[in-house]
């Protein structure tokens, strides 16, 4: 999952007037890994991206989204997120979220906010919590074994892509 996630930066240009990049991840709690500013060149944010730890907790998705727009991730101030800039979500869960009413709820607000989902599933993932969650349906991506990401990550990217007309 990890490489998964590295690889799809390649395709990117990084900096304060391109693409900038900020990873979250959730289990039972939510732990900010690193922010907007915090890696502006590719080889730090992979490095930062392949070091991230994996939580083997419950999955509380509501709470990742809920922080999304509820801390200071996208608040110029504390994150270097821009105000104008298009802010996407790719969320990546290998199970069912533990409560999934608070999952669409939360996903729902995030985009009420302006926020675009892509949803990827892995594994026992749930498709049609993948489908709440993501913008559109055209927003969803599944694979069957974490080897299987390989398989559609030029179209996450891809997907990525066309949201912010790169």
């Amino acid at each position: 999952m990890l490489q998964f996630a590295a690889n799809i930066t390649d395709r990117f240009t990084l900096g304060v007037n391109d693409v900038l990049f900020a990873e979250i991840i959730y289990g039972a709690v939510v732990q900010k890994m690193f922010d907007f500013n915090d890696n502006m060149d590719a080889t730090s944010l992979k490095m930062a991206i392949l070091h991230t730890p994996y939580l083997k907790q419950a999955t509380r998705t509501d709470r990742a989204l809920n922080y999304v727009i509820n801390s200071t991730m996208l608040d110029p101030n504390y994150s270097g997120a821009r105000l104008n800039a298009k802010k996407i979500v790719i969320l990546m869960t290998d199970g069912a979220s533990d409560f999934p009413a608070l999952t669409k709820e939360a996903a729902q607000k995030v985009k009420e906010r302006g926020l675009s989902i892509i949803a990827v599933g892995i594994a026992n993932a749930n498709i049609d919590e993948l489908k709440n969650m993501a913008s559109t349906v055209d927003d969803v991506f599944k694979a069957d074994t974490f080897d299987d990401l390989k398989k559609i990550a030029e179209k996450v990217t891809q997907r990525t892509c066309d949201k912010i007309s790169c």
